[in-house]
């Protein structure tokens, strides 16, 4: 598909982006259209919020955009909004799903292993990322060099919170906490230690579940940032920042899950499950399994699939696949 090309997109946007797609892990493979129109409304919000910054500064009230008004987008920006649509409702073909089968059956034995399938998952995420990164890079590289130090980063992810700055003394340290972060982020993605971040490099900042050492700083910060008894875990209130009796079924069921060692806390290593996007793969992959694994033999063969269609359609692993089949075009 085709993205908007016109488009500045401030990091803000993205890291916003990103922490949405942080907690929806599992419904991450959209081919990367569905990112694209997050970012464009974004941005159109900003044009719109920015104009009438402007406007008020200047006294020029008339011009101001108002709530009614629409500001315009550019038609690669329409579409790609446009193409935001609800999840695919219609089943796979049994010829997509048999080709989808034969891509993910790694050891060719004929059936698809939960391994299998969870390592596809992360190839195609790191090929729906590296797209995004095209689309990124060149808008945080304003030096043209090929390259982006960290002060283009950091400016390009503060900028508007800095022009914006006011006398708020919390609102300035949580800011400077956050500086302070992305700095050790920046320097766990400069593989090469030379001060600067190359495009490869710039896939592990954006999205840390590519590059080890990034992923877990974003873990320990999480971890630093919640744990207000300071003991190094998280409990299941601190991990979802809610009080116990306002925590959903599947909430609590989940705290449980990537509680590995059963000690009612979370640690780093647990923590990094849910992060890294791992855990909620797993969770939509057994879904599948579920349905589909006939003779529970902890595989799924290409007739069970096949057969399995139209039940899959009600799955969250229906928006991965259908994902899976328009990006490989089968």
């Amino acid at each position: 598909k085709r993205r908007p090309a016109r488009l500045r997109i401030p990091l803000q946007d993205v890291r916003c982006v990103a922490m949405m797609r942080s907690a929806l892990r599992g419904t991450s493979f959209m081919g990367g259209f569905l990112l694209v129109a997050l970012l464009a409304l974004c941005a159109v919000y900003r044009a719109c919020a920015e104009e009438a910054k402007d406007a008020k500064e200047t006294g020029d009230v008339k011009d101001r955009v108002s709530a009614d008004e629409t500001t315009p987008i550019d038609a690669d920006t329409e579409m790609a909004i446009d193409e935001m649509d609800d999840p695919p409702d219609q089943a796979l073909t049994a010829d997509q799903l048999k080709k989808l089968h034969d891509m993910i059956d790694k050891d060719r034995d004929g059936h698809v292993s939960m391994a299998e399938i969870l390592e596809f998952a992360e190839v195609m995420s790191t090929k729906e990322n590296k797209e995004e990164i095209n689309l990124l890079f060149d808008t945080v590289d304003t030096s043209h060099d090929g390259k982006v130090s960290m002060e283009e980063y950091l400016q390009d992810l503060f900028s508007i919170e800095d022009a914006q700055e006011g006398d708020d003394q919390e609102i300035k340290k949580e800011r400077e906490e956050r500086r302070k972060i992305e700095k050790v982020k920046f320097e766990a993605a400069d593989i090469d230690g030379d001060k600067f971040v190359d495009k490869h490099e710039f896939l592990g900042l954006m999205f840390p579940e590519t590059n080890e050492k990034v992923l877990m700083v974003e873990v320990q910060s999480l971890v630093t940032l919640r744990d207000s008894d300071k003991d190094g875990k998280l409990t299941q209130s601190e991990f979802f920042m809610s009080p116990d009796n306002e925590l959903t079924d599947e909430e609590k069921r989940m705290f449980t899950k990537l509680d590995k060692n059963g000690d009612s806390k979370l640690d780093a290593s647990e923590v990094k499950s849910s992060e890294s996007g791992r855990f909620q793969n797993e969770e939509l992959m057994q879904e599948l399994f579920d349905v589909a694994d006939k003779n529970k033999d902890g595989h799924v063969s290409v007739e069970e699939l096949v057969q399995a269609s139209e039940q899959i359609v009600e799955l969250g692993a229906h928006i991965s696949l259908s994902a899976w089949v328009n990006a490989n075009e089968l």
